[in-house]
């Protein structure tokens, strides 16, 4: 496998993914979704983390497509993420009406996974974004570094 100058700038992202069986323990362990707060089903917990490392699998093996990687699996995060609050918040009404019980429906898990999942969409964009529109405008010379 052959390691470009971009290596170095890809490895916090590589690392990032190919970290989540630590993430997965975590959640098992100590019951703290902190990587995949919006999946409240374990199951589909597991899928999540099998994508992520999935990800960070295939940012090792073309490194050339880490920013893409990390861009996209950051933003389907948040998006999960964004929705599993704000979904509850468009319920409210009828449920107030219905006189159940109301809750928050964001505690720590969800807000350490906003922190974390925003802060490598950032990292992925700011770290790659010369790189991206290299590879958009079709620079075949582009070394990725």
């Amino acid at each position: 496998m052959k390691r470009g100058a971009g290596s170095t700038r890809d490895a916090l992202i590589q690392a990032y993914y190919l970290g989540t069986p630590i993430f997965w323990v975590l959640d098992v362990a100590l019951h703290a979704p902190i990587r995949a707060a919006a999946l409240p089903d374990p199951g589909w917990r597991l899928v999540y983390y099998a994508f992520a490392m999935g990800c960070g699998l295939l940012a090792r093996w073309r490194p050339h497509l880490t920013p893409f990687i990390g861009l996209a699996e950051s933003s389907v995060n948040l998006l999960l993420l964004v929705l599993s609050v704000l979904l509850p918040i468009f319920t409210l009404p009828a449920l107030v009406a219905e006189g159940a019980d109301v809750s928050v429906p964001f505690g720590p898990a969800q807000l350490f996974n906003v922190v974390l999942s925003g802060s490598m969409l950032v990292i992925s964009f700011y770290r790659n974004q010369e790189r991206i529109a290299a590879l958009m405008r079709g620079d075949a010379n582009d070394d990725g570094g």
